[in-house]
């Protein structure tokens, strides 16, 4: 399974379905996720033997109608991805976001993911 297989598998059953990488969907329906890449750790051996795992940065967004809803959302994320059978580090505490136009609140939480190369 992907990165993103997974990512999906595990955040989507968080709210319905609702978690798209990048961009949230032309219509969206609050709470939702996105997440993105932003990097990682490249392995190179000396040998030059391909490494059999992967590294990625990954930022992941929630967005919701009220701020304790995002914390609370943001916590879920962080709980359900430490408890996957994914290697998973949080790099930092929940960055709280808001979208004044829209009248929404976020978080952001980075990671770094190990994940088996497919």
């Amino acid at each position: 399974m992907s990165l993103e297989e997974s990512l999906f598998a595990l955040l989507g059953p968080l709210v319905a379905g609702r978690c798209t990488p990048d961009v949230t969907d032309d219509n969206p329906v609050y709470p939702l996720i996105v997440y993105q890449g932003a990097g990682g750790q490249a392995i190179d051996y000396a040998d030059q033997t391909p490494a059999d795992k992967d590294n990625a940065r990954v930022q992941v967004w929630v967005w919701c109608l009220t701020r304790l809803e995002a914390s609370a959302l943001s916590r879920q994320v962080r709980d359900v991805l430490l408890a996957s059978n994914l290697t998973v580090k949080t790099l930092g505490a929940a960055v709280p976001d808001t979208n004044a136009v829209l009248k929404l609140y976020g978080a952001r939480t980075d990671f770094s993911i190990w994940y088996p190369r497919t």
